[in-house]
C-alpha cells in the first residue's frame, strides 16, 4: 500500500509490502512494488519513501534493485532506542524519485553503514 507521507508534500510512503513465505523468490515482491510505484506516479507523487528494519535484508535488496537509495541507515527504532541497541535491529529509510528519467532519487545524501549502499 502507499499513502501520503506525513509532512512531505508530493511524497508517498510505501507500507506493508509482504509476500507469503511460500511465494517468495518468484518475483511477486518486485511486481507488487512496481505496481504501487506506478500508481503513486500516476497519482502525482514525485517521490516515494519507505522504512524497514535492518533485519529485512531480502526486502532491502529488492528495493535497491528497484532504484531506491538508502538515505538514513541504522537509526534506532522510534521510541525503542534501548531495544534497538539490545537486539541490534535498526530502521533504515530508503527513497526513490518517481518523475526523473533514471527513476532514482537524486537529492539524498546516501549513507551506508552495514553494506546497505
Amino acid at each position: 500500500a502507499a499513502q501520503a507521507a506525513e509532512g512531505q508534500p508530493g511524497c508517498c510512503q510505501l507500507l506493508r509490502l509482504s509476500v507469503d513465505r511460500r511465494c517468495r523468490g518468484l518475483g511477486f515482491g518486485r511486481r507488487l512494488t512496481r505496481r504501487v510505484l506506478e500508481f503513486a506516479r500516476e497519482s502525482g507523487c514525485r517521490e516515494c519513501v519507505l522504512y524497514t528494519s535492518t533485519v529485512q535484508q531480502p526486502a532491502i535488496r529488492l528495493y535497491l534493485a528497484q532504484g531506491f537509495r538508502v538515505t538514513r541507515d541504522a537509526e534506532p527504532m522510534p521510541r525503542l532506542a534501548l531495544l534497538s541497541w539490545v537486539t541490534n535491529i535498526y530502521v533504515c529509510e530508503l527513497r526513490l524519485g518517481l518523475l526523473d528519467a533514471g527513476n532514482s532519487y537524486e537529492g539524498a545524501r546516501v549513507i551506508g553503514r552495514g553494506g546497505h549502499q
